[in-house]
């Protein structure tokens, strides 16, 4: 198993079957979390040897803000090439890949030329990830910062069904009272 940043474990699971050529909301959506999921992870890397009240962790989480708000606003050249970087970077490590979309399959858009690919993530890496941050969420006991934000970037980008509760038929009513 390979040891994947914030960013590469939560595009894992945003990007899976969302259409690779075109951009849609939901594709715009988890590609702003992504990006903010960088900072993020730069953040918890740069600060997990700082305590909370030394200046030096006071000053990095003001400029925090700062970068999470920049990352919200990528523009759309910005935003393709930060997707074709964490493609890239997932596919060499055989992790996702662009495949056929079954919509192609359709004879009119076959017959029109019309070849419509998505991302797939590899099935178990994906089945992986999203279990264990449901049960890291569901479990009692401290929780770690990076399960905490990738919770929270499933669900700011909409992404909940991916997590069933404890007995598969709940999401996870805790992640959704937040707001």
């Amino acid at each position: 198993m390979t040891n994947l940043s914030l960013q590469d474990r939560f595009s894992l699971i945003s990007l899976n079957a969302l259409n690779s050529t075109r951009n849609s909301t939901a594709k715009k959506a988890a590609i702003r979390c992504i990006s903010a999921a960088g900072v993020l992870d730069r953040f918890l890397q740069e600060t997990e040897e700082l305590t909370e009240d030394s200046d030096e962790y006071r000053s990095r989480l003001d400029a925090l803000s700062v970068s999470l708000k920049e990352a919200a606003h990528l523009s759309s050249s910005a935003a393709k090439e930060l997707e074709h970087t964490v493609y890239t970077r997932l596919n060499n490590l055989g992790l996702m890949t662009e495949a056929s979309s079954l919509v192609s399959c359709d004879l009119e858009f076959s017959s029109a030329g019309n070849k419509i690919l998505e991302y797939r993530t590899d099935s178990d890496e994906y089945s992986r990830q999203t279990e264990s941050l449901r049960a890291e969420l569901m479990e009692e006991g401290n929780v770690f910062d990076e399960t905490v934000c990738s919770g929270f970037y499933v669900k700011a980008a909409a992404f909940m069904i991916c997590f069933p509760g404890r007995n598969k038929n709940t999401s996870l009513p805790e992640l959704t009272s937040y707001t």
